[in-house]
């Protein structure tokens, strides 16, 4: 899990920003958590919640990684916005 959010990380969120940008991020977390708390609702209930999520998120990351793949969004070393060279194609590791 932490590699891989590592990679994301980096390859999608400037180094600049990354900090504020994942803390924003951990306020619906935190939003859902306090919902499944006070509701007090069945295991059953959550772990369907749960499975929807991570659900919803896996077809947001194949969404992320194609759109990357045809020269979506991806952090370049150049501040060129014709380039679309991903950071991983210019640094090759042999």
């Amino acid at each position: 899990y932490f590699p891989a959010m590592g990679t994301v990380r980096s390859r999608f969120i400037p180094e600049e920003t990354r900090s504020a940008i994942m803390n924003i991020f951990r306020i619906p977390l935190n939003v859902i958590v306090v919902i499944m708390l006070y509701y007090n609702w069945p295991t059953d209930r959550v772990f369907g919640i749960c499975a929807a999520l991570v659900g919803f998120a896996t077809v947001a990351q194949h969404i992320l990684f194609t759109s990357s793949k045809s020269g979506g969004p991806a952090l370049t070393d150049s501040d060129d916005p014709e380039e679309t060279v991903p950071l991983e194609a210019e640094n090759p590791t042999t």
